[in-house]
């Protein structure tokens, strides 16, 4: 009897066990420990430890957590919130001034494959910069506002073993060469972690370029004044291959200088390209566009007249009313003031007309005046008097 509840007994104490070994198995299953390795791509030499590796949840308000790696570039977190299988989780770091990372959604972790993220030794030389392809397109024209939409892309290519960064010069910065005048810069690229800055003659990122080619797309509006433009540009890093595409029925467009210019047919519609091949960073591009189309008088009117113009010149409008209110009141001022002189002038001529032909008349009739110089000086009076 005892030997049966003992054996009872040691039943009981194992499923309990087996059910806290459970328990405590279903409650960290969300949280598995993520390893991961940074792996150097330009030298067998790591010198990857001691660097602070961060996971990141992307549009959540949960802080980042931070891991140090070894001396192999091996790191791990031990995540304090339940990892989910549908959320997205950033791995970056920052080595040698360049930043690195790599995503993975919940699934990937949970299927225990370590994280590995890719970096590389870092330069300064931009000689390891240049364009694969640079491609222009004429998306549209507005000819009653006379701008011209264009859409270009370039393909940045790194095709050393080191990551380019730029110093502290703004020459340094990753540059792209726009026409003068250009307005509303749109920019996409799957360079990561830029910073945008317009300047003269373009616009410059403050990014790391890694190995590889990466794409960056990009677009703008440039005005023009009459049917033609000169379209210029200059060229910060060689580029194997220029070519701009215009539809056929918008204008002419010719290089100055050396180039080729094809007529193409794609999808039923005719298109002039240009192209270039082996440019040097020291060259410019210039493309003489003819024929552009001008609005009419009436077109040039209406727009001019449009809401949204007239709401922008409300201020120049206003500025104009006040100044003519200022003159016109200063003018009616001196004018009016100006003809009550006058008047009273002319008032006191006419009294001293009067007083004189009394005098005149006093003297006819003493004699003192015979009438023919009574009548002579009289029609002398009343012609002063008429004026």
């Amino acid at each position: 009897m005892k030997k049966i509840k003992a054996f009872f007994l040691l039943t009981i104490i194992i499923f309990v066990f087996q059910q806290q070994v459970t328990t405590y198995a279903d409650e960290n299953i969300d949280s598995p420990v993520i390893v991961g390795n940074l792996i150097n791509k330009t030298s067998a030499d790591y010198g990857l430890s001691g660097l602070e590796v961060f996971m990141s949840v992307p549009d959540t308000t949960n802080p980042a957590t931070v891991a140090i790696t070894e001396t192999d570039g091996g790191f791990q977190f031990a995540p304090t919130a339940d990892i989910l299988s549908e959320n997205l989780y950033v791995f970056t770091v920052v080595y040698e001034n360049a930043v690195y990372g790599t995503s993975v959604t919940g699934e990937q972790i949970f299927s225990n494959k370590p994280i590995l993220i890719e970096v590389y030794d870092s330069t300064k030389d931009q000689r390891v910069l240049s364009v694969l392809n640079h491609s222009v397109f004429i998306g549209a024209i507005d000819k009653i506002n006379m701008k011209i939409r264009v859409l270009e892309m370039q393909t940045l290519s790194n095709d050393s073993l080191l990551t380019y960064i730029p110093d502290d010069s703004p020459m340094s910065l990753v540059r792209f060469g726009l026409p003068l005048g250009f307005e509303k810069l749109s920019l996409d690229t799957v360079l990561q972690f830029s910073e945008v800055f317009e300047v003269n003659r373009g616009f410059a990122l403050n990014t790391s370029v890694p190995p590889g080619q990466h794409e960056v797309l990009y677009s703008y509006d440039i005005n023009y004044r009459n049917a033609e433009l000169v379209m210029g540009r200059s060229l910060p890093y060689p580029v194997e291959s220029f070519r701009m595409m215009v539809p056929g029925n918008i204008g002419d467009l010719d290089f100055e200088g050396t180039g080729s210019k094809t007529i193409v047919d794609v999808d039923g519609k005719v298109y002039q390209l240009l192209e270039k091949k082996g440019l040097l960073s020291s060259d410019e591009i210039n493309i003489n566009y003819r024929g552009l189309p001008e609005p009419s008088i009436y077109q040039r009117f209406t727009s001019l007249m449009s809401y949204k113009n007239l709401i922008a010149m409300a201020p120049l409008f206003l500025g104009i009313s006040l100044f003519m209110i200022v003159v016109l009141s200063i003018w009616y001022y001196k004018y009016a003031h100006g003809n009550k002189q006058q008047r009273l002038e002319v008032l006191n001529d006419k009294i001293e007309i009067l007083k004189e032909m009394r005098i005149n008349r006093d003297r006819l009739k003493t004699g003192e005046l015979d009438k023919e110089s009574f009548e002579r000086r009289e029609t002398e009076l009343t012609d002063k008097w008429i004026k």
